[in-house]
């Protein structure tokens, strides 16, 4: 029997069309009956621009959420502007009612006067429409709201995520204020003693005595050389005593943190050397993970003269500059991301505020917000799928507060966030497709080459914490425990591995014994716009993986300008890849590494794509069976002159603003490929052939004649073989490339970067080797064209080995035929004619057909219309699932389909 799947309904078909008129969102129109184009200034903003939720939702509750300026517009002067922020910020208050009656009069929800100005009803709300709205109350007359005079509604299907309702921020405080003495956040009052792993990891635990005992013989003397390596050990030596119930490793670290604090006093009282490491700053010391362990788990053993000081320690990191509300209060809440806010600053505010309220009762309110903040947006990656809007390069660096903040959470109120949030949920399937073990990671930003992170502690609470998810079975069996000698050495760095030692004490190991390969070779995060496709998932030497981006958050920060950007790796190590060096100085970062140029993506008119989370793209449609699998992106608007740290195009004679004339670079002109060449239309298209082919099909179109160039990169040596092909090697097999078009093509390679690498800090021990850079140019400007480029991997091939390549031949239709290995290929490269592309297998078992033209798919002698023409039709008849057909139209990301924009 055959197993149909339709695609997910879109935007337009959930909001039901009134008057048969589609309703789509602002800057969608519909092109044909399977196509979209979007036409924004943004598909997901850098800051919330409008109340939410606003339409549609997909989580019940939604959380209702404002953004009100404290500045009215008034005021002049900028001591004017200082002072209303600084009686308003945290002082005022927002108030939210929420009903099902248009009038808000009948069975109100009301949220009562909070701080921050998001709300959730902490309920599930029944089908039907409901109806909000907001006040705001100046700090002078908090219990006086001024109600805005509009009300939204959102719409409540009944099929939306409802997972269990959290416990509320009263209950969380209840439960912390329960604990008189004791650790709050390290570990629990009768955890103490009882800590040292050894039954479920003897090694390991053999491994912390040995540390414990050189650590000890390293404090003997009273010395301390570097006051960093020195509050690593305390914070050892401190656990070491919670671990053991051993005294004399909590008597020395106290010792020697006494010792500290008078160093940093000296050095706070004296005027450094320039070469000497400057202690905490007056009135804003920085707070050191052995502060907050010393506060939460050691106050009591502190010199009095030392608790208020590591108290303030732990408190004014986490404070705005008038020290009496949170840094982050009126910014994360609203912002769409940011990585070090997340990364650091958000978890020493809710761990801080907990271990600070016992002491402070103004804490309160702290903890009710940062707790709320977790709720609401945590951990901000993206919505749902799982992903990294980042990648994987930095991702590591978040493991610290995945783990660490829900697992305390836990222990506090017993719930598991884990299970109740769709993005971990998610996770274990993004990191089986993304970061598959032996294999290249992620290389569409920031140090994602070596396969970014595993992140191992996560991976294992969570598969203990919800077994029932085969993910992250999959993941703990695939990705193990780090060695004893690596997990020890963690412990000195953060709370995540040192965390696993309660974990193990309340969740079983799971049976590992029976985890089976997933069946899906591939997989499409749309959130993050990310395609994953493989060939063999178990074994990354019989590995070939494709990796596609089209991102729907732009490109800023660690994220590169590569929309519609391919990598190709086989046999776990990279073929076609991205170029370029990390830390390679700043040049190198602009024009040879940060940029577009750099990714296997287009330039259009010898112009690079912005920087900028404007210059946006999005995964369209997915399908994926067990030979063949597809994706499209759009990235018809990437190429529009935007780089987030300077104007384009340089101006000589730029007058202006001290803001506008920081922002006038020299190097942004149209000679280093800055500039709007006018693209109207990027669509690639991704098409892998199990088990040594992809097909890559571009739809190009501009407002004017411009040249359009196919990039083609690798970390190894490449070769040209004519001016539309090339050649590389990786050890491991030999990957070939092929362009097919119409039109004449121009080819070219150097070794050269455009930006010289550097290694000024170190990294590659002053190596920079080359990377080859492959263009593939149309000898004319054109308005429009169509590339097809076929890659080939030849296994255990080398570079000096010569390949057949595939032959085109004009088939009766007009269109162009190319036999691909096992597959038959017909595409349609004459750009006036509506685009086809199509891929069945000799033997008749599996087919493809895509583009405009699109209106049936012929297999095995079988004939299937499509419902919707210019639809993509998968057709495969042996399969593991049986006969498989698949039909994908467009479809929106869920940032444009839903008004609960941050979930």
């Amino acid at each position: 029997m055959a197993l149909l799947l339709l695609s997910s309904t879109t935007f337009a078909q959930v909001a039901s069309p009134v008057h048969g008129v589609e309703k789509l969102p602002a800057g969608v129109t519909r092109v044909t009956p399977s196509e979209l184009r979007v036409d924004r200034d943004f598909i997901t903003p850098g800051w919330l621009d409008k109340p939410a939720p606003q339409g549609e939702v997909d989580n019940n509750p939604p959380w209702l959420h404002v953004v009100v300026p404290i500045l009215t517009g008034n005021e002049q002067a900028k001591s004017e502007k200082r002072a209303r922020i600084s009686s308003q910020k945290w002082n005022r208050r927002f108030y939210f009612k929420l009903s099902q009656d248009p009038q808000l009069q009948k069975s109100v929800m009301e949220s009562g006067p909070k701080r921050w100005s998001f709300f959730n009803p902490y309920r599930k709300l029944a089908p039907g429409t409901w109806y909000w709205t907001y006040g705001v109350a100046d700090a002078e007359a908090p219990d006086k709201p001024r109600w805005i005079g509009t009300t939204y509604s959102f719409r409540i299907r009944g099929d939306e995520f409802s997972g269990k309702i959290p416990p509320t921020p009263e209950v969380l405080l209840a439960a912390v204020k329960a604990r008189k003495t004791g650790p709050l956040v390290t570990c629990s009052l009768d955890e103490v003693g009882n800590m040292l792993p050894t039954s479920e990891a003897p090694a390991l635990a053999a491994q912390i005595k040995e540390d414990l005992e050189k650590s000890m013989g390293k404090g003997a003397d009273g010395k301390i050389d570097d006051p960093l390596v020195e509050a690593r050990m305390n914070v050892r030596l401190l656990r070491g005593y919670l671990m053991t119930g051993d005294t004399k490793y909590k008597d020395l670290a106290i010792k020697r943190e006494i010792e500290l604090e008078r160093l940093h006093s000296a050095r706070r009282n004296s005027k450094p050397k320039p070469t000497e490491p400057q202690g905490p700053a007056p009135g804003k010391p920085a707070a050191g993970e052995h502060q907050f362990l010393l506060v939460d788990a050691f106050y009591d053993d502190l010199p009095k003269n030392l608790q208020e000081k590591y108290l303030q320690a732990v408190y004014m990191p986490m404070c705005a500059d008038e020290g009496v509300s949170p840094e982050l209060h009126e910014y994360l809440e609203h912002a769409l991301y940011d990585n070090h806010a997340w990364q650091g600053r958000f978890p020493g505010l809710l761990m801080g505020s907990i271990i600070l309220c016992r002491h402070k009762p103004e804490m309160d309110d702290w903890v009710k917000y940062a707790y709320e903040l977790f709720l609401y947006r945590c951990p901000a990656f993206s919505r749902t799928d799982g992903g990294s809007s980042e990648g994987n390069g930095y991702f590591g660096v978040h493991e610290e507060q995945m783990v660490h903040v829900p697992w305390v959470l836990y222990k506090l109120t017993g719930f598991n966030f884990y299970n109740e949030k769709p993005w971990f949920r998610n996770l274990g399937r993004f990191m089986t497709y993304s970061s598959p073990p032996g294999n290249p990671g992620i290389s569409f930003e920031d140090a994602g080459d070596d396969g970014g992170t595993s992140v191992p502690y996560l991976t294992e609470i969570m598969s203990r914490m919800c077994p029932e998810n085969d993910f992250n079975l999959w993941r703990n069996k695939t990705v193990g425990r780090r060695s004893p000698l690596h997990f020890a050495a963690d412990l000195g760095k953060g709370a995540k591995a040192w965390d696993m030692f309660s974990v193990w004490k309340k969740f079983p190991a799971p049976d590992l014994s029976k985890v089976k390969l997933p069946v899906e070779k591939s997989a499409a995060f749309k959130d993050v716009g990310l395609v994953c496709m493989h060939t063999d998932l178990e074994n990354a030497s019989n590995n070939m993986m494709l990796n596609f981006r089209a991102g729907p958050y732009g490109s800023e920060g660690h994220t590169h300008p590569a929309q519609n950007a391919f990598t190709l790796a086989y046999g776990g190590e990279p073929l076609f890849w991205r170029t370029g060096y990390y830390n390679g100085g700043p040049e190198h970062n602009i024009l040879s590494y940060k940029c577009s140029r750099a990714h296997n993506t287009i330039m259009a008119d010898g112009l690079v794509q912005g920087f900028h989370q404007s210059a946006y793209a999005w995964i369209a449609r997915f399908a994926d069976g067990e030979r063949i699998s597809y994706t499209v992106g759009d990235a018809s608007d990437a190429y529009n002159a935007k780089h987030h740290l300077f104007s384009i195009p340089y101006d000589p004679n730029k007058t202006g603003n001290k803001v506008e004339l920081r922002r006038n670079y020299r190097i942004g002109t149209r000679e280093n490929g800055f500039g709007d060449p006018g693209v109207t239309r990027f669509r690639r298209h991704m098409v892998m052939l199990r088990p040594h082919h992809v097909l890559i099909y571009d739809e190009l179109e501009a407002k004017k004649p411009i040249t359009w160039t196919f990039q083609l990169g690798a970390r190894q040596e490449m070769k040209m073989l004519s001016d539309s092909s090339f050649a590389t090697a990786n050890g491991h097999g030999l990957g070939t490339a092929k362009l097919y078009c119409m039109a004449s093509m121009k080819g070219s390679l150097t070794d050269k970067f455009m930006g010289e690498a550097r290694d000024d800090e170190n990294k590659r021990k002053g190596q920079n080797p080359p990377n080859w850079h492959g263009k593939m140019t149309t000898q004319e400007a054109l308005p429009a064209t169509r590339f097809l480029t076929v890659l080939s991997v030849a296994p255990g091939k080398s570079l000096e080995m010569k390949v057949p390549e595939p032959v085109a031949t004009a088939g009766a239709d007009g269109r162009t035929r190319i036999k691909v290995g096992d597959y038959l290929v017909s595409v349609e490269l004459d750009p006036t004619k509506p685009s086809y592309l199509s891929a069945n297998d000799i033997g008749g078992t599996c087919a493809l057909v895509t583009g405009q033209a699109a209106q049936e798919i012929l297999l095995g002698g079988n004939r299937r219309p499509a419902a919707k023409p210019g639809s993509t039709l998968l057709w495969e008849t042996k399969t593991a699932k049986g006969e498989v057909f698949q039909e994908k139209t467009d479809e929106l990301p869920d940032s444009l389909k839903f008004g609960n924009r941050y979930f």
